[in-house]
């Protein structure tokens, strides 16, 4: 099968969302939202994570949608809220106390959990299949120079297939 290296469709690290590990939750939550437009089928598309650095710009960590609203569910079920409350009051609630918690508590810290730019992208979708991650950020010498994120390497399946069709 042809090789195919992730910096070839990886996005890079000036063209997605970086934060830095003291930054609070809210902030993150801002520049997450940012990211969102509507298409024109009237659908939010937009970045599902950031990248988290320390103050020298290396990489630390990341932080995704599904972990800042994991923290906020915690956060607010050890308020002992009734079942039934509703999800926009628990939101806004919830985004109150962002304001006071710093990334570093809830990202996933990510130096096992992340690929070289020339790594071969079959590497990049074993690790995301087997660390059971959406993304991986790309890293060289300890900065973070873009991201692959699975639906990219989805998008680019029909040629993978056809590589390997071809060689048998």
């Amino acid at each position: 099968m042809k090789q195919i290296p992730v910096k070839e469709i990886m996005i890079s690290a000036e063209d997605y969302l970086t934060i830095n590990q003291f930054d609070t939750v809210k902030e993150a939550i801002q520049k997450l939202q940012s990211s969102f437009k509507l298409d024109d089928k009237g659908i939010a598309r937009g970045h599902t994570s950031v990248l988290v650095t320390n103050d020298k710009g290396k990489l630390v960590g990341i932080l995704t949608i599904r972990g800042i609203l994991k923290a906020l569910v915690m956060q607010e079920q050890s308020k002992e809220l009734p079942a039934n409350y509703l999800w926009t009051i628990f939101v806004s609630k919830s985004y109150k106390t962002a304001s006071e918690i710093p990334v570093r508590r809830i990202m996933k810290d990510r130096n096992v959990f992340s690929i070289g730019p020339n790594e071969d992208i079959m590497k990049a979708v074993h690790m995301i299949v087997d660390n059971k991650v959406n993304a991986l950020p790309v890293v060289e010498n300890g900065r973070a120079v873009g991201i692959i994120r699975a639906k990219d390497i989805f998008g680019m399946i029909g040629v993978l297939i056809d590589d390997y069709e071809n060689e048998t």
